[in-house]
Protein backbone atom coordinates (compact mmCIF):
# COMPACT_ATOMS: atom_id res chain seq x y z
CA UNK A 1 0.00 0.00 0.00
CA UNK A 2 0.79 3.36 -0.62
CA UNK A 3 2.41 5.81 2.06
CA UNK A 4 0.42 8.74 2.89
CA UNK A 5 2.66 11.12 1.23
CA UNK A 6 2.82 8.85 -2.24
CA UNK A 7 -0.93 8.55 -1.79
CA UNK A 8 -1.62 12.40 -1.79
CA UNK A 9 0.99 13.22 -4.57
CA UNK A 10 -1.35 10.44 -6.61
CA UNK A 11 -4.46 12.12 -5.60
CA UNK A 12 -3.27 15.76 -6.37
CA UNK A 13 -1.92 14.58 -9.66
CA UNK A 14 -4.89 12.92 -10.90
CA UNK A 15 -6.87 15.79 -9.58
CA UNK A 16 -4.09 18.53 -11.97
CA UNK A 17 -5.11 16.47 -15.37
CA UNK A 18 -8.89 16.48 -15.07
CA UNK A 19 -10.24 19.67 -17.12
CA UNK A 20 -11.34 22.42 -15.62
CA UNK A 21 -14.94 21.57 -16.04
CA UNK A 22 -14.71 18.33 -13.87
CA UNK A 23 -12.46 20.58 -11.97
CA UNK A 24 -15.70 23.02 -10.89
CA UNK A 25 -17.76 19.50 -10.46
CA UNK A 26 -15.10 18.51 -8.17
CA UNK A 27 -15.44 21.49 -5.86
CA UNK A 28 -18.90 21.84 -5.94
CA UNK A 29 -18.78 17.87 -4.87
CA UNK A 30 -15.98 18.21 -2.17
CA UNK A 31 -15.07 21.60 -1.86
CA UNK A 32 -12.57 20.79 1.44
CA UNK A 33 -11.16 17.77 -0.43
CA UNK A 34 -10.82 19.64 -3.25
CA UNK A 35 -9.15 23.00 -1.53
CA UNK A 36 -6.73 20.94 -0.18
CA UNK A 37 -5.81 19.04 -3.97
CA UNK A 38 -5.74 22.65 -4.63
CA UNK A 39 -2.49 22.94 -3.24
CA UNK A 40 -3.38 26.46 -0.96
CA UNK A 41 -0.86 24.37 1.37
CA UNK A 42 2.51 23.23 -0.82
CA UNK A 43 4.14 21.25 1.26
CA UNK A 44 1.13 20.18 3.63
CA UNK A 45 2.13 18.45 7.03
CA UNK A 46 1.79 14.70 7.53
CA UNK A 47 -1.14 15.49 9.73
CA UNK A 48 -3.24 16.88 6.95
CA UNK A 49 -1.77 14.77 4.25
CA UNK A 50 -3.94 12.01 6.72
CA UNK A 51 -6.93 14.11 6.78
CA UNK A 52 -7.13 14.97 3.03
CA UNK A 53 -6.25 10.99 2.72
CA UNK A 54 -9.61 10.38 5.08
CA UNK A 55 -11.55 12.96 3.23
CA UNK A 56 -11.28 11.36 0.32
CA UNK A 57 -11.82 7.48 1.52
CA UNK A 58 -15.51 8.83 2.63
CA UNK A 59 -16.77 10.69 0.67
CA UNK A 60 -20.04 10.17 -1.08
CA UNK A 61 -20.78 6.50 0.68
CA UNK A 62 -19.42 6.13 4.39
CA UNK A 63 -21.75 6.70 6.59
CA UNK A 64 -21.96 7.27 10.60
CA UNK A 65 -23.67 4.71 12.68
CA UNK A 66 -25.87 7.91 14.02
CA UNK A 67 -27.28 8.81 10.65
CA UNK A 68 -28.21 5.24 9.73
CA UNK A 69 -30.17 4.92 12.89
CA UNK A 70 -31.96 7.93 12.54
CA UNK A 71 -32.73 6.71 8.67
CA UNK A 72 -34.16 3.64 10.86
CA UNK A 73 -36.59 6.02 12.34
CA UNK A 74 -38.61 6.59 8.47
CA UNK A 75 -37.90 3.03 6.92
CA UNK A 76 -39.19 0.73 9.82
CA UNK A 77 -42.94 0.78 8.10
CA UNK A 78 -41.59 -0.61 4.95
CA UNK A 79 -39.47 -3.64 6.06
CA UNK A 80 -38.64 -4.57 2.23
CA UNK A 81 -36.87 -0.92 1.99
CA UNK A 82 -36.12 -1.51 5.48
CA UNK A 83 -33.93 -4.71 4.08
CA UNK A 84 -33.11 -3.12 1.15
CA UNK A 85 -31.20 -0.09 2.94
CA UNK A 86 -29.57 -2.41 5.51
CA UNK A 87 -27.84 -4.40 2.82
CA UNK A 88 -27.03 -1.27 0.96
CA UNK A 89 -25.42 -0.22 4.11
CA UNK A 90 -23.59 -3.02 5.30
CA UNK A 91 -22.25 -4.43 0.98
CA UNK A 92 -18.75 -3.98 0.78
CA UNK A 93 -18.44 -2.65 -2.99
CA UNK A 94 -16.31 0.28 -5.06
CA UNK A 95 -16.46 4.00 -4.00
CA UNK A 96 -19.51 5.95 -5.54
CA UNK A 97 -19.45 8.55 -8.74
CA UNK A 98 -19.91 12.01 -7.44
CA UNK A 99 -23.22 13.22 -5.83
CA UNK A 100 -26.23 13.21 -8.65
CA UNK A 101 -28.82 15.38 -6.67
CA UNK A 102 -29.78 18.54 -8.05
CA UNK A 103 -28.77 21.29 -5.80
CA UNK A 104 -30.11 25.09 -5.95
CA UNK A 105 -27.63 27.24 -7.86
CA UNK A 106 -25.85 29.36 -5.67
CA UNK A 107 -26.57 27.40 -2.60
CA UNK A 108 -24.37 24.41 -0.95
CA UNK A 109 -26.42 21.04 0.45
CA UNK A 110 -26.19 18.33 2.45
CA UNK A 111 -24.74 16.15 -0.68
CA UNK A 112 -22.38 18.55 -1.51
CA UNK A 113 -21.08 18.41 2.13
CA UNK A 114 -21.10 15.09 2.97
CA UNK A 115 -18.53 14.28 0.17
CA UNK A 116 -16.11 16.16 2.27
CA UNK A 117 -16.03 13.59 5.03
CA UNK A 118 -17.01 15.04 7.75
CA UNK A 119 -16.82 13.07 11.00
CA UNK A 120 -17.82 10.03 8.71
CA UNK A 121 -16.33 6.31 8.18
CA UNK A 122 -17.58 2.84 8.50
CA UNK A 123 -14.58 0.94 9.80
CA UNK A 124 -11.65 -0.39 9.40
CA UNK A 125 -10.78 -1.43 5.66
CA UNK A 126 -8.28 -3.61 3.85
CA UNK A 127 -5.61 -2.07 2.07
CA UNK A 128 -6.61 -2.83 -0.98
CA UNK A 129 -10.05 -1.43 -0.54
CA UNK A 130 -8.07 1.43 1.19
CA UNK A 131 -6.07 1.93 -1.64
CA UNK A 132 -8.92 1.90 -4.02
CA UNK A 133 -11.01 3.95 -2.42
CA UNK A 134 -8.55 6.78 -2.06
CA UNK A 135 -7.61 6.90 -5.79
CA UNK A 136 -11.33 6.01 -6.83
CA UNK A 137 -12.53 9.40 -5.61
CA UNK A 138 -10.29 11.03 -8.70
CA UNK A 139 -10.50 8.47 -10.71
CA UNK A 140 -14.30 8.96 -10.95
CA UNK A 141 -13.59 12.08 -12.49
CA UNK A 142 -11.61 10.84 -15.34
CA UNK A 143 -12.33 9.81 -19.15
CA UNK A 144 -10.75 6.79 -18.58
CA UNK A 145 -13.99 5.51 -16.04
CA UNK A 146 -16.25 5.76 -18.18
CA UNK A 147 -15.82 2.24 -19.82
CA UNK A 148 -16.91 0.97 -16.25
CA UNK A 149 -20.96 0.39 -17.13
CA UNK A 150 -21.64 -1.73 -14.34
CA UNK A 151 -20.01 0.32 -11.57
CA UNK A 152 -21.82 3.28 -13.19
CA UNK A 153 -25.62 1.25 -12.86
CA UNK A 154 -24.76 -0.09 -8.85
CA UNK A 155 -23.72 3.67 -7.98
CA UNK A 156 -27.18 4.60 -10.16
CA UNK A 157 -28.80 2.85 -7.10
CA UNK A 158 -27.05 3.97 -4.45
CA UNK A 159 -27.29 7.23 -5.46
CA UNK A 160 -31.03 7.03 -5.18
CA UNK A 161 -31.01 5.32 -1.81
CA UNK A 162 -28.93 8.00 -0.81
CA UNK A 163 -31.16 10.84 -2.06
CA UNK A 164 -34.68 8.99 -0.33
CA UNK A 165 -32.55 8.56 2.86
CA UNK A 166 -31.66 12.55 2.83
CA UNK A 167 -34.74 13.91 1.73
CA UNK A 168 -36.71 11.57 4.77
CA UNK A 169 -33.96 12.97 7.21
CA UNK A 170 -34.45 16.34 6.25
CA UNK A 171 -38.02 16.47 6.17
CA UNK A 172 -38.06 14.83 9.72
CA UNK A 173 -35.28 17.54 10.94
CA UNK A 174 -37.65 20.51 8.90
CA UNK A 175 -40.79 19.24 10.75
CA UNK A 176 -38.68 19.27 14.62
CA UNK A 177 -37.93 22.68 13.75
CA UNK A 178 -41.97 23.85 12.69
CA UNK A 179 -42.95 21.73 15.82
CA UNK A 180 -40.96 23.40 18.27
CA UNK A 181 -39.11 20.11 18.72
CA UNK A 182 -35.42 21.57 20.06
CA UNK A 183 -33.86 19.44 22.30
CA UNK A 184 -34.40 15.80 24.11
CA UNK A 185 -33.73 17.58 27.54
CA UNK A 186 -36.80 18.05 29.49
CA UNK A 187 -35.66 20.80 30.71
CA UNK A 188 -36.06 22.70 27.24
CA UNK A 189 -38.37 20.18 25.31
CA UNK A 190 -41.45 18.98 27.61
CA UNK A 191 -42.19 15.19 26.53
CA UNK A 192 -44.95 14.86 24.40
CA UNK A 193 -46.63 11.55 24.20
CA UNK A 194 -46.43 9.93 21.31
CA UNK A 195 -49.94 9.79 20.67
CA UNK A 196 -51.00 13.40 20.76
CA UNK A 197 -48.37 13.96 17.97
CA UNK A 198 -49.79 11.06 15.98
CA UNK A 199 -49.47 12.21 12.48
CA UNK A 200 -47.94 15.29 12.76
CA UNK A 201 -44.32 14.52 13.45
CA UNK A 202 -41.81 12.23 15.48
CA UNK A 203 -42.01 12.93 19.17
CA UNK A 204 -38.54 11.22 19.40
CA UNK A 205 -36.85 13.15 16.91
CA UNK A 206 -35.85 17.10 18.04
CA UNK A 207 -33.62 18.70 16.00
CA UNK A 208 -30.49 19.10 18.29
CA UNK A 209 -29.90 15.46 18.75
CA UNK A 210 -29.57 15.20 14.56
CA UNK A 211 -27.69 18.39 14.30
CA UNK A 212 -24.72 18.09 16.70
CA UNK A 213 -24.22 15.15 14.79
CA UNK A 214 -24.38 16.44 11.30
CA UNK A 215 -25.20 19.70 11.16
CA UNK A 216 -24.51 19.49 6.98
CA UNK A 217 -28.74 19.06 7.08
CA UNK A 218 -28.91 22.95 7.70
CA UNK A 219 -28.23 23.03 4.13
CA UNK A 220 -30.87 20.58 2.91
CA UNK A 221 -34.23 21.88 1.21
CA UNK A 222 -37.62 20.17 1.14
CA UNK A 223 -41.31 20.77 1.83
CA UNK A 224 -43.10 20.95 5.25
CA UNK A 225 -46.44 21.91 6.18
CA UNK A 226 -46.07 23.53 9.96
CA UNK A 227 -49.24 22.63 12.09
CA UNK A 228 -51.08 26.20 10.84
CA UNK A 229 -51.90 24.46 7.54
CA UNK A 230 -48.59 26.56 5.68
CA UNK A 231 -47.00 24.70 3.16
CA UNK A 232 -43.64 25.79 2.11
CA UNK A 233 -41.44 24.16 -0.68
CA UNK A 234 -37.77 23.96 -0.74
CA UNK A 235 -36.53 25.51 2.26
CA UNK A 236 -33.93 24.68 4.95
CA UNK A 237 -35.08 24.22 8.28
CA UNK A 238 -32.78 27.15 9.08
CA UNK A 239 -35.12 29.37 6.91
CA UNK A 240 -38.36 28.20 8.39
CA UNK A 241 -36.70 29.25 11.79
CA UNK A 242 -35.96 32.69 10.71
CA UNK A 243 -39.10 33.43 8.81
CA UNK A 244 -40.71 32.27 12.60
CA UNK A 245 -38.55 34.06 13.94
CA UNK A 246 -37.49 31.26 16.37
CA UNK A 247 -34.02 32.94 17.81
CA UNK A 248 -33.77 30.43 20.41
CA UNK A 249 -34.01 27.33 17.92
CA UNK A 250 -31.66 29.38 15.60
CA UNK A 251 -28.98 29.68 18.53
CA UNK A 252 -29.11 25.97 19.33
CA UNK A 253 -28.54 25.45 15.31
CA UNK A 254 -25.35 27.69 15.03
CA UNK A 255 -23.95 26.09 18.21
CA UNK A 256 -24.26 22.99 16.41
CA UNK A 257 -21.67 23.91 14.29
CA UNK A 258 -18.02 23.08 15.17
CA UNK A 259 -15.78 26.40 15.45
CA UNK A 260 -13.52 25.27 12.93
CA UNK A 261 -12.33 26.90 9.48
CA UNK A 262 -13.22 24.56 8.07
CA UNK A 263 -16.74 24.37 8.98
CA UNK A 264 -17.01 28.04 8.10
CA UNK A 265 -18.64 26.47 4.54
CA UNK A 266 -21.85 25.98 6.54
CA UNK A 267 -22.20 29.24 8.34
CA UNK A 268 -21.42 31.11 4.89
CA UNK A 269 -24.41 29.08 3.61
CA UNK A 270 -26.46 29.96 6.23
CA UNK A 271 -25.38 33.67 6.09
CA UNK A 272 -26.40 33.52 2.68
CA UNK A 273 -30.05 31.90 3.45
CA UNK A 274 -30.29 34.43 6.36
CA UNK A 275 -29.87 37.32 3.85
CA UNK A 276 -32.43 35.70 1.06
CA UNK A 277 -34.94 35.19 3.79
CA UNK A 278 -34.44 39.27 4.64
CA UNK A 279 -34.01 40.54 1.84
CA UNK A 280 -37.54 43.07 0.72
CA UNK A 281 -40.24 40.71 -1.29
CA UNK A 282 -40.04 43.13 -4.09
CA UNK A 283 -36.50 42.41 -4.79
CA UNK A 284 -37.30 38.34 -4.41
CA UNK A 285 -36.51 37.82 -0.60
CA UNK A 286 -38.88 36.29 1.99
CA UNK A 287 -39.95 32.44 1.90
CA UNK A 288 -43.36 31.68 0.08
CA UNK A 289 -46.16 29.46 1.27
CA UNK A 290 -49.68 28.15 0.72
CA UNK A 291 -52.16 28.05 3.88
CA UNK A 292 -54.77 25.92 4.19
CA UNK A 293 -57.68 26.50 7.32
CA UNK A 294 -60.27 26.41 8.24
CA UNK A 295 -61.74 29.79 7.70
CA UNK A 296 -64.73 31.14 10.12
CA UNK A 297 -67.45 32.78 8.29
CA UNK A 298 -68.48 36.25 9.84
CA UNK A 299 -71.79 37.72 10.35
CA UNK A 300 -72.73 41.57 9.06
CA UNK A 301 -70.99 42.60 12.70
CA UNK A 302 -67.74 41.15 11.96
CA UNK A 303 -68.75 38.03 14.77
CA UNK A 304 -67.77 34.51 13.64
CA UNK A 305 -71.47 33.08 13.42
CA UNK A 306 -70.06 29.31 14.00
CA UNK A 307 -69.72 27.96 10.66
CA UNK A 308 -66.93 27.63 8.37
CA UNK A 309 -65.25 27.43 5.28
CA UNK A 310 -61.82 25.33 3.76
CA UNK A 311 -59.81 27.87 2.30
CA UNK A 312 -56.62 27.45 0.54
CA UNK A 313 -54.88 31.05 0.09
CA UNK A 314 -53.08 32.01 -3.24
CA UNK A 315 -49.34 31.61 -2.48
CA UNK A 316 -48.08 34.45 -0.18
CA UNK A 317 -44.16 35.72 0.48
CA UNK A 318 -43.09 37.47 3.73
CA UNK A 319 -40.11 37.83 5.14
CA UNK A 320 -41.47 37.08 8.85
CA UNK A 321 -44.67 36.09 10.53
CA UNK A 322 -46.91 38.87 11.44
CA UNK A 323 -48.17 38.90 14.64
CA UNK A 324 -50.67 42.14 13.79
CA UNK A 325 -53.93 40.50 12.86
CA UNK A 326 -53.80 38.76 16.65
CA UNK A 327 -52.52 42.23 18.17
CA UNK A 328 -55.40 43.91 16.42
CA UNK A 329 -58.26 41.39 17.23
CA UNK A 330 -57.05 41.79 21.18
CA UNK A 331 -57.53 45.72 21.03
CA UNK A 332 -60.40 44.92 18.92
CA UNK A 333 -62.57 42.67 22.03
CA UNK A 334 -61.06 45.26 24.58
CA UNK A 335 -62.21 48.22 23.19
CA UNK A 336 -65.68 46.81 21.64
CA UNK A 337 -66.60 44.31 24.71
CA UNK A 338 -69.43 46.35 26.42
CA UNK A 339 -70.72 46.98 22.70
CA UNK A 340 -71.30 43.15 22.31
CA UNK A 341 -73.31 40.57 23.42
CA UNK A 342 -72.33 37.81 25.25
CA UNK A 343 -72.78 35.42 22.54
CA UNK A 344 -71.39 37.59 20.27
CA UNK A 345 -68.01 37.41 22.83
CA UNK A 346 -68.06 34.24 23.22
CA UNK A 347 -67.81 33.57 19.60
CA UNK A 348 -64.85 36.75 18.95
CA UNK A 349 -62.79 35.04 21.73
CA UNK A 350 -63.02 31.39 21.12
CA UNK A 351 -63.34 31.46 16.82
CA UNK A 352 -62.05 34.25 15.59
CA UNK A 353 -59.06 35.31 18.75
CA UNK A 354 -58.45 31.08 19.15
CA UNK A 355 -58.33 30.87 15.18
CA UNK A 356 -55.45 33.76 15.10
CA UNK A 357 -53.96 31.88 18.14
CA UNK A 358 -53.79 28.46 15.69
CA UNK A 359 -51.96 30.68 13.35
CA UNK A 360 -49.15 31.44 15.42
CA UNK A 361 -45.80 29.68 14.81
CA UNK A 362 -45.89 26.69 17.43
CA UNK A 363 -42.70 28.48 19.22
CA UNK A 364 -44.62 31.47 20.40
CA UNK A 365 -47.81 29.14 21.48
CA UNK A 366 -44.59 27.43 23.73
CA UNK A 367 -44.03 30.98 25.10
CA UNK A 368 -47.99 31.16 25.82
CA UNK A 369 -47.16 27.58 27.72
CA UNK A 370 -43.75 28.40 28.91
CA UNK A 371 -44.53 27.29 32.91
CA UNK A 372 -41.47 29.47 34.07
CA UNK A 373 -42.45 32.73 32.14
CA UNK A 374 -45.32 34.87 32.88
CA UNK A 375 -46.95 37.51 31.02
CA UNK A 376 -47.51 40.07 32.97
CA UNK A 377 -45.52 42.55 33.74
CA UNK A 378 -44.54 41.68 29.86
CA UNK A 379 -41.16 39.92 30.19
CA UNK A 380 -37.82 40.20 28.53
CA UNK A 381 -37.69 36.60 27.31
CA UNK A 382 -33.90 36.56 28.26
CA UNK A 383 -34.19 33.50 30.26
CA UNK A 384 -34.54 29.76 29.93
CA UNK A 385 -37.10 29.00 27.75
CA UNK A 386 -39.21 25.46 28.63
CA UNK A 387 -40.69 24.61 25.61
CA UNK A 388 -44.00 23.45 26.50
CA UNK A 389 -47.65 22.91 24.56
CA UNK A 390 -49.70 21.86 27.72
CA UNK A 391 -52.43 24.15 29.12
CA UNK A 392 -55.54 24.12 31.54
CA UNK A 393 -58.54 23.92 30.21
CA UNK A 394 -61.05 24.87 32.11
CA UNK A 395 -64.28 23.77 30.34
CA UNK A 396 -62.72 20.20 31.02
CA UNK A 397 -61.33 20.62 33.82
CA UNK A 398 -57.98 18.84 32.95
CA UNK A 399 -54.53 19.25 31.75
CA UNK A 400 -54.35 19.13 28.02
CA UNK A 401 -51.63 19.34 25.06
CA UNK A 402 -52.14 22.19 22.26
CA UNK A 403 -51.80 19.55 20.05
CA UNK A 404 -55.24 17.53 19.17
CA UNK A 405 -56.90 20.42 21.18
CA UNK A 406 -59.96 22.30 19.38
CA UNK A 407 -58.02 25.71 19.78
CA UNK A 408 -59.38 27.92 16.95
CA UNK A 409 -63.09 26.76 17.52
CA UNK A 410 -63.59 25.35 21.14
CA UNK A 411 -61.15 27.68 22.96
CA UNK A 412 -58.79 30.59 22.93
CA UNK A 413 -55.53 30.71 24.92
CA UNK A 414 -54.62 33.38 28.25
CA UNK A 415 -52.35 33.35 30.54
CA UNK A 416 -54.00 34.54 34.02
CA UNK A 417 -52.09 37.07 36.39
CA UNK A 418 -52.54 34.38 39.03
CA UNK A 419 -55.24 31.26 38.95
CA UNK A 420 -53.42 27.76 38.11
CA UNK A 421 -50.31 29.22 39.26
CA UNK A 422 -50.09 31.79 35.80
CA UNK A 423 -50.02 28.69 33.43
CA UNK A 424 -51.80 29.28 29.89
CA UNK A 425 -55.41 28.47 30.37
CA UNK A 426 -58.16 27.47 27.58
CA UNK A 427 -61.13 29.25 28.37
CA UNK A 428 -64.44 28.87 25.57
CA UNK A 429 -66.64 31.85 27.07
CA UNK A 430 -65.83 35.21 27.60
CA UNK A 431 -65.27 36.58 31.32
CA UNK A 432 -65.26 40.38 31.41
CA UNK A 433 -62.05 39.90 34.45
CA UNK A 434 -60.56 37.47 32.77
CA UNK A 435 -60.50 37.68 29.08
CA UNK A 436 -60.30 41.66 28.72
CA UNK A 437 -57.13 42.16 30.96
CA UNK A 438 -55.47 39.01 29.50
CA UNK A 439 -55.93 39.91 26.26
CA UNK A 440 -54.09 43.18 26.76
CA UNK A 441 -51.42 41.76 28.82
CA UNK A 442 -50.40 38.68 26.33
CA UNK A 443 -50.95 41.25 23.45
CA UNK A 444 -48.35 43.77 24.95
CA UNK A 445 -46.45 40.23 25.81
CA UNK A 446 -46.36 38.74 22.77
CA UNK A 447 -45.57 42.31 21.23
CA UNK A 448 -42.26 42.46 23.26
CA UNK A 449 -41.56 38.51 22.13
CA UNK A 450 -41.76 40.07 19.03
CA UNK A 451 -39.02 43.40 19.42
CA UNK A 452 -36.54 40.78 20.94
CA UNK A 453 -36.99 38.71 18.68
CA UNK A 454 -36.10 41.47 15.76
CA UNK A 455 -32.72 42.23 18.20
CA UNK A 456 -31.65 38.46 18.59
CA UNK A 457 -31.89 38.47 15.13
CA UNK A 458 -30.26 41.40 14.19
CA UNK A 459 -26.89 39.90 16.81
CA UNK A 460 -27.31 36.71 15.04
CA UNK A 461 -26.54 38.31 11.06
CA UNK A 462 -23.76 40.03 13.08
CA UNK A 463 -22.51 36.48 14.08
CA UNK A 464 -23.12 34.96 10.46
CA UNK A 465 -21.20 37.42 9.52
CA UNK A 466 -17.75 36.41 10.02
CA UNK A 467 -15.91 33.33 10.71
CA UNK A 468 -17.18 31.15 13.85
CA UNK A 469 -13.63 30.51 15.07
CA UNK A 470 -12.82 34.20 14.75
CA UNK A 471 -16.46 35.19 16.47
CA UNK A 472 -16.53 32.87 19.31
CA UNK A 473 -19.44 31.05 20.62
CA UNK A 474 -22.00 32.97 21.78
CA UNK A 475 -22.79 33.10 25.54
Amino acid sequence: MPTPVTTYQELRAQYNQLPWYKKVGFWLSAPRLAWGLFGYKQTPSESRIQQLIALAKSAWFYKTEFERAIYGFFTSQNSNTSRAIAAQNHQASAPLPPDTMKNTPGQTTYSAYMSEGTSLGRGALSEKEVDADVLGVISDFTPEMATLNAHAAASSRKAGVEQLRTRKITIALLKAVAYGMESSNPAVNTPIKPSVAAGLFNPNLFAADLLKKSPEFLLERGDVTDWAGRTFKNITAFEYAVWAKDFKMIEMMLKCIPATPDDDVIREALFEQFKQVKAPVSAGGGLTYTHTYERPNLDAAGIPDGTTTTVTEEPHTENHFDLTPLCAAYQDYETNFNARTWPQRDAYWAKLIGKLQRFLPVHVLQRYCDPDMPFYPPPQFNNAFKRSMDFYNWDTAADSSLFGSTLSSGFALYRPGGGRGGRACGLAAAAPAATTACARADSAAIRQLDEVSTNEMDKIIRQLSQPQHAAGLRP
